[in-house]
């Protein structure tokens, strides 16, 4: 196998990984009072070696509901990386993309989804 110098190899994540977490809270006093609690699901996968896929769905245990889910995708070509978010219900639904050199990621086109990004790379 042949490799660059301009290309160094990348370290690729292999199989798929789940993960479920309970979350619990309460605030307020007698009329204001409220309980939440919920169930959050993450499973990551490679679509393939260059793109990796997060899913996330949040479930609201006592209205029996979803809140949230939102699906990432980052991919990578060459020196570039680009990045695409779908969340298609809750308070922050909508999408967004970003498309950047991967050496030096502060040269980018995006719609400002930082938080979505970094969340995916962790």
């Amino acid at each position: 196998q042949l490799e660059s110098a301009a290309a160094p190899r990348q370290s690729v994540s292999r199989g798929w990984q789940f993960s479920a977490a309970y979350g619990y809270s309460q605030s307020g006093r007698d009329a204001t009072f409220r309980k939440f609690s919920f169930f959050r699901f993450n499973l990551n996968f490679n679509l393939t070696p260059t793109t990796r896929v997060r899913y996330t769905h949040d479930y609201d245990i006592d209205d029996s509901k979803t809140i949230y889910n939102s699906i990432n995708i980052v991919k990578q070509i060459h020196c570039w990386t680009g990045s695409i978010y779908w969340v298609p219900i809750g308070s922050n639904k909508g999408f967004g993309f970003k498309l950047f050199v991967t050496a030096i990621p502060d040269i980018k086109i995006d719609n400002n989804h930082s938080s979505y990004l970094n969340a995916l790379q962790r």
